[in-house]
């Protein structure tokens, strides 16, 4: 859900899943493989990045909320 909301991400997810189809339908073991493996490491980093940037905006309201009080 995260990953679909972002158009250039979604984008790309729906070019793997058809990558991994094709390779599927064509019967071809490692092409899915290899598919299926640039796939779950493009979703990794991008779930590594997105939790990276929830933790960094989180950080900055608690820095700015800090920040309030002591005015």
């Amino acid at each position: 859900e995260i990953m679909f909301r972002q158009r250039t991400t979604r984008d790309t997810l729906l070019d793997q899943h058809r990558a991994i189809n094709a390779a599927l339908q064509s019967r071809d073991p490692a092409g899915a493989r290899a598919a299926i493996e640039a796939h779950l490491g493009f979703v990794e980093t991008a779930m590594h990045s997105h939790r990276r940037a929830e933790q960094n905006e989180a950080l900055a309201r608690l820095r700015y909320d800090q920040e309030q009080e002591r005015e």
